[in-house]
């Protein structure tokens, strides 16, 4: 089924998708997407009549019913591991930086990126490369990466505290991923 919504992005997993808006944990079913979001625009006849079809097109044994309870008790697990997952968070959040430390690791990001640049004239890395890194980050190896309740990423390193994306367009220091000249605390790039 064809989710129609800018946000959605399909996903591996049985009725799920992922919601590049970070609804529902990131990772929304499509019950979640038509009932609940208003920026879906399918409705839920469309999906009551995709689960019919996978009846009868013998795709899956289940009946819909079947399908339904299945989708509830996956939304369940999801849910069970967003709520790890926010406590985990919550704890790694604890972790960041001081207003002070994180002040002190700004200024000398900033004095790394001015002197590079007046050396060499260079300034960002190849979007190929920050990809590279954000995906290191992503799957910080230390697990010192959360999601601020902004949804922005940040690293809880005591030299860092660094903001890794920019989905919010900061204008100082906003995305340490893509200068050159900076790097990972823990040497992972």
């Amino acid at each position: 089924m064809k989710i129609k919504c800018k946000n959605w992005k399909p996903s591996t997993e049985f009725f799920r998708g992922k919601c590049t808006a970070g609804q529902y944990d990131g990772c929304p079913t499509f019950g979640h997407c038509i009932d609940l979001c208003k920026r879906c625009k399918n409705t839920r006849a469309e999906l009551d009549a995709y689960i019919k079809t996978l009846t009868k097109n013998k795709t899956t044994k289940m009946t819909p019913e079947q399908i339904i309870k299945q989708e509830q008790q996956r939304e369940q697990q999801r849910e069970l591991e967003a709520k790890e997952r926010r406590e985990h968070d919550q704890k790694l959040l604890s972790e960041l930086p001081s207003g002070l430390k994180l002040v002190g690791n700004l200024a000398r990001h900033l004095k790394e990126i001015h002197t590079h640049y007046m050396a060499t004239g260079e300034l960002y890395v190849s979007d190929e490369e920050m990809a590279r890194r954000l995906a290191i980050c992503e799957k910080c190896p230390d697990d010192k990466m959360v999601r601020d309740k902004k949804g922005v990423m940040r690293c809880t390193l005591e030299s860092c505290g660094c903001y890794l994306d920019n989905p919010n367009e900061r204008k100082i220091l906003d995305e340490k991923t893509k200068y050159i000249i900076l790097h990972c605390g823990n040497g992972h790039w």
